[in-house]
């Protein structure tokens, strides 16, 4: 029996060998470099022996090195360790951006081993303010500075959502080249939007009609929700509530862009005249979609995202099935609608 424990407990702890050393050569360009499989995850021990920082920790993990390019940790993981090393193999101190490109973790703060325990750590995340991140961006970045020799860094990530760790190392020239284009996407995509929502607000007003109203709350909950999670309302409205919308406040942009999506299906359908049976499993997701968002203020934040995830595939299924059904039966706006519905479940899935 001890036997068999031991054997479990040395699959579960893993190898405790130190991940590979991310080497940066004589005047070689970094420029987009995954930095995953460079990650050891680390427990309470040896962060406390190399650190000597943060005597206690709300988990603690076996020495694991990655093998993935971006860890996934799931929503269940609340806080994590990670340590890795740069080698500048130069003469010259290297400007470099640490980013993760995923906007959705709460707080990361970022130490070079032997930091004291006074040290004042680098922050970013989503819910901390823009003052405080030591690089302003809609992801979360840091900006180091590496002399030539190895130097070896703690990232403590803390989130109620999920880990996705998609970590990418940039020389700093290199870095503002993206984020400027970055911006210029994220910008014409948002205009883009904001177009939509100016013309079909004009044609709603003008024609007096329910369907061009219920998409204009689908197009304005959907920009609302993009700006949202894409980390860009602390950039344009730097103000508490703008930090909310970007963690528990985010339910009140998925659940009403859900339940938009719903009542314009069934006005822009017909489903009253073509699709009559539908119409009960219309009304009960919308009284799901309802429920969800009112127990959104009460539910902890990682149930909240599952239920949103179980909803949100529900909600489209049934979408663009009825959608498929109307097609079949040859009323002819189903055709447009099925196309559109397509393309926004595969831009998503994409």
């Amino acid at each position: 029996m001890r036997f068999l424990i031991a054997i479990l407990v040395f699959f579960w702890v893993g190898d405790s060998a130190r991940a590979a050393v991310f080497e940066i050569h004589d005047h070689e360009v970094v420029k987009n470099e995954v930095l995953g499989q460079y990650f050891d995850f680390i427990d309470e021990t040896i962060v406390q022996n190399e650190l000597s920082i943060f005597p206690e920790f709300e988990t603690s993990f076996p020495v694991t090195t990655s093998s993935e390019d971006i860890p996934r940790m799931g929503i269940d993981v609340k806080n994590v360790w990670i340590r890795f090393s740069i080698h500048n193999q130069g003469d010259q101190e290297r400007h470099l951006i640490l980013e993760n490109r995923y906007p959705f973790l709460d707080q990361l703060k970022l130490f070079k081993a032997g930091q004291s325990l006074d040290a004042v750590p680098m922050l970013a995340g989503d819910t901390v303010q823009i003052s405080n991140r030591q690089y302003n961006y809609r992801f979360p970045c840091f900006q180091l500075v590496v002399p030539p020799g190895v130097h070896t860094y703690y990232l403590n990530i803390e989130s109620k959502g999920s880990m996705f760790l998609a970590f990418f190392l940039w020389d700093e020239v290199y870095f503002q080249d993206y984020s400027r284009f970055d911006f210029a996407v994220v910008g014409l995509l948002t205009g883009f939007f904001m177009v939509m929502l100016a013309y079909n607000l004009l044609l709603a007003i003008s024609f007096n009609s329910r369907t061009y109203y219920f998409y204009v709350g689908y197009v304005f909950s959907l920009l609302s929700y993009n700006l949202a999670s894409q980390g860009l309302v602390p950039l344009i409205y730097d103000h508490p509530i703008s930090y909310w919308l970007g963690n528990n406040g985010i339910m009140n942009c998925v659940y009403p862009y859900l339940f938009f999506s719903i009542l314009f299906s069934y006005t822009f359908l017909n489903l009253k005249s073509y699709l009559p049976k539908w119409r009960p499993v219309f009304l009960i997701n919308g009284i799901l979609l309802g429920t969800a968002l009112v127990l959104s203020y009460f539910n902890d934040y990682g149930f909240n995202l599952k239920l949103a995830n179980v909803l949100v595939l529900f909600t489209s299924g049934l979408v663009i099935s009825v959608g498929i059904v109307a097609s079949l039966r040859g009323y002819r706006p189903a055709y447009f609608f099925v196309l559109a519905w397509g393309v926004v479940i595969a831009t998503n899935i994409i």
